[in-house]
């Protein structure tokens, strides 16, 4: 995977000499592709180096990648997930901020200058740049609590700077990035705030509308519009729709017998048309939506239920396996 040779690339570049910069991140209206403002944020000596000493130890933190899907199980402290398609709306930020020429992303150069623009920001950027002139970003959302904000901002403005002096009202920056990129490729670390800070529902939504158009085409679902309209404005039920789609099972012909066998046998409350269809209600929304997926398995050594987001055969069922 080239991300993974890009990142082994990026852990050999020397930062303790890059200059560090602050920038806010700021969407302009509702929705993915609201325009952004970025702000850069004066800083001293002292803050940039805390700001080198924060990136490095994230890109040091992850030691394997996967590819980004809209449903991931949790990561592991030391994986990063990569997105493999044009919707990396940091990518744009980056560019963005590199070029200032991107048609939704602006760029104004106006530095902060209060504390209440902070609290107002989405997020805000990391930007190293080393001597040899390698270039890294981490981005970090802003919490969605405005006491949690104040928390982490509680910051001292001197001649406009930011600075980390040792009084209660010291700036406090999070010792953590949600994402950081490089060489044209993000490094997720944290999925759902990043997701959250850059405004994935919008890709989720798409993503999700087309898994429903395979079960629509599939007919196994009788009603599986209003799929859409559960997830509306629940965003784990969004979520879990986006992630049907990416290797249905449903498409079958013999997904809906096992369903109406499965669902006698274990007495579900399933329903079905007249016609044999599967009937959404919301009673069983959510155990539809885990048949849609079919990504639970039984483990060989204790008989568990868990979830098997990978979905990958290794043997067929009661074949006992090799190595």
């Amino acid at each position: 995977m080239k991300a993974a040779t890009t990142l082994t690339q990026l852990k050999q570049i020397d930062w303790s000499k890059a200059e560090a910069s602050l920038w806010a991140i700021f969407f302009e209206g509702k929705g993915e592709d609201a325009p952004v403002t970025l702000r850069p944020i004066n800083t001293t000596e002292r803050l940039q180096s805390k700001l080198r000493e924060i990136l490095v130890g994230q890109i040091k933190r992850a030691q394997s990648v996967q590819p980004y899907a809209y449903e991931t199980a949790d990561l592991d402290d030391e994986e990063a997930l990569v997105i493999t398609n044009d919707r990396d709306q940091l990518k744009a930020i980056v560019t963005a901020l590199n070029t200032a020429r991107m048609a939704k992303v602006k760029d104004e150069g106006a530095p902060v200058s209060s504390i209440e623009e902070i609290l107002s920001a989405a997020g805000y950027l990391i930007r190293l740049d080393a001597p040899l002139g390698e270039v890294v970003h981490g981005f970090k959302r802003m919490p969605e609590s405005v006491g949690t904000r104040k928390k982490l901002f509680e910051v001292v403005f001197d001649r406009i700077e930011l600075d980390e002096e040792e009084k209660p009202e010291r700036f406090r920056l999070s010792k953590v990035v949600d994402a950081f990129h490089f060489d044209g490729t993000s490094f997720i670390l944290s999925k759902r705030d990043f997701e959250s800070g850059l405004r994935y529902r919008e890709a989720m939504r798409m993503s999700a509308k087309a898994a429903v158009d395979q079960i629509v085409k599939a007919g196994v679902l009788h009603n599986a519009k209003d799929l859409l309209k559960s997830g509306e404005h629940k965003f784990h039920l969004l979520r879990r729709l986006a992630g049907i789609g990416k290797h249905p099972r449903f498409t079958d012909p013999a997904w809906l017998k096992k369903v109406r066998e499965l669902n006698t046998k274990h007495r579900w409350g399933l329903n079905f048309t007249d016609s044999g269809q599967l009937l959404l209600d919301d009673r069983c929304l959510n155990l539809i939506l885990t048949l849609l997926r079919d990504r639970r398995a039984v483990t060989m050594i204790f008989g568990e239920v868990i979830d098997a987001d990978v979905a990958r055969i290794v043997e067929a069922a009661g074949v006992t396996p090799q190595s």
